[in-house]
């Protein structure tokens, strides 16, 4: 039978779920893949001057890889754990990442992905 990891780092003395607090892997690893909702994305941008496609910069007849290359590149200049790189504050970078990401959850929504 094979050992899991868990089971290696516990007989290691390294790794206790029930003292560390990491639990079941399957109850916390879909937060990797939850994304904001279309309804808390539109309450984001609600008020904003520019579209989702403008916040992204790409045109309207953009594909969707257009779009998620767009994104990703705005995520890593704008994303608050790089702050040292790209001189902002903490409170500019998280309000950019979050319009970012919510002008991407809309496109998301539109391409029904």
């Amino acid at each position: 039978m094979a050992k899991s990891w868990a089971d290696i780092d516990r007989k290691r003395k390294r790794y206790n779920p029930e003292v560390e607090g990491y639990g079941n892997a399957h109850q916390w690893t879909s937060s990797f893949y939850e994304r904001m909702g279309v309804e808390e994305a539109e309450q984001v941008l609600y008020g904003n001057q520019k579209s989702p496609r403008q916040i992204l910069g790409v045109g309207i007849h953009a594909s969707w890889e257009e779009i998620s290359k767009a994104f990703r590149k705005l995520a890593l200049a704008t994303h608050p754990d790089r702050i040292s790189i790209t001189g902002m504050t903490v409170e500019a970078a998280t309000e950019a990442f979050k319009i970012v990401s919510a002008a991407y959850t809309v496109l998301c929504e539109e391409f029904g992905k």
